[in-house]
């Protein structure tokens, strides 16, 4: 994904990677590494642990227990196991998923009552050509 995609994408839902970040320093820093590397998109485990054990000089066998999985915990990422390898994907924090959760909602609840008034409206119109007749 292109840099100025990202940009839009992330202008859109109104969400950078760095607006819920955790509270813990380490995790905080670890999540921004794995939100730059994989460019919103999915990245390899063993090259992300790399690339984060080397930043934070932490034993990579250290990194998946210290930071991955209280990240995956805490809803920040997901494992994604494929057929070729497993890989991380950075989630939008949990609060932004919530808020689009409920407005997809309350949008299907306005479409329903706009539906529900269009069939009202087409029924009176149908009794008045009937009454008409």
């Amino acid at each position: 994904m292109s840099g100025a995609v990202k940009e839009m994408i992330e202008e859109y839902i109104g969400y950078t990677p760095t607006d819920k970040l955790p509270d813990d320093d380490d995790l905080a820093q670890a999540y921004q590494t794995l939100w730059r590397m994989s460019d919103g998109g999915m990245i390899e485990i063993d090259t992300v642990e790399s690339k984060i054990a080397d930043q934070q000089n932490t034993p990579k066998t250290a990194v998946r227990r210290r930071l991955m999985r209280p990240l995956k915990n805490r809803g920040y990422l997901n494992k994604v196991q494929m057929i070729d390898a497993v890989y991380y994907r950075p989630n939008i924090a949990l609060d932004d998923r919530r808020k689009k959760r409920e407005e997809r909602r309350r949008r299907r609840a306005e479409i329903i009552a706009e539906q529900e008034m269009n069939q009202i409206d087409e029924a009176e119109v149908i009794s008045e050509t009937k009454a008409e007749a």
